[in-house]
């Protein structure tokens, strides 16, 4: 992975532009894990809703796709969402396809789906059209580097 190359994003920057954001009316806030479970949680502490995460897995450490279809992994009870909007949130989205399985197989009333960047509903830095360091990805520092 190329990750030197990579511009870092403060924690302060990410707050900063959830704070700013106009977010749809919604009753909780699903995360998908790894990448959109620290966003997802800033959000739904932000908005003061309740929080969920998902895994969905699709793509290995190196992005490249491990299984033809994303395959979600659920905790959350169906019966306790059918009825309710959501927030379905991830870092970033390049596909879709991640979003689009989680939308189809989460059976909720209403889905928006929000990333840091890329393609969704709401995009939170629409401007970044590049590869970052997302500072909750601590593999991707040095030792040294970790708690700077």
């Amino acid at each position: 992975m190329e990750q030197m190359n990579r511009p870092a994003i403060p924690f302060l920057e990410i707050c900063k532009r959830i704070e700013e954001f106009k977010f749809p009316a919604i009753d909780m806030v699903i995360g998908i894990a790894r990448g959109g479970a620290v966003p997802a949680s800033l959000i739904a502490c932000h908005l003061n809703k309740p929080l969920e995460v998902v895994r969905i897995k699709y793509r290995d450490e190196d992005n490249k796709p491990i299984y033809p279809f994303p395959k979600m992994f659920m905790t959350i009870d169906p019966l306790t969402i059918r009825n309710k909007s959501i927030l379905l949130v991830d870092d970033v989205s390049v596909t879709g396809k991640t979003m689009d399985a989680a939308r189809n197989l989460i059976p909720a009333h209403k889905i928006y789906t929000c990333v840091l960047k890329g393609y969704a509903d709401y995009t939170l830095m629409p401007d970044m059209n590049t590869c970052v360091k997302w500072p909750w990805n601590v593999y991707e520092k040095t030792p040294d580097q970790v708690f700077e």
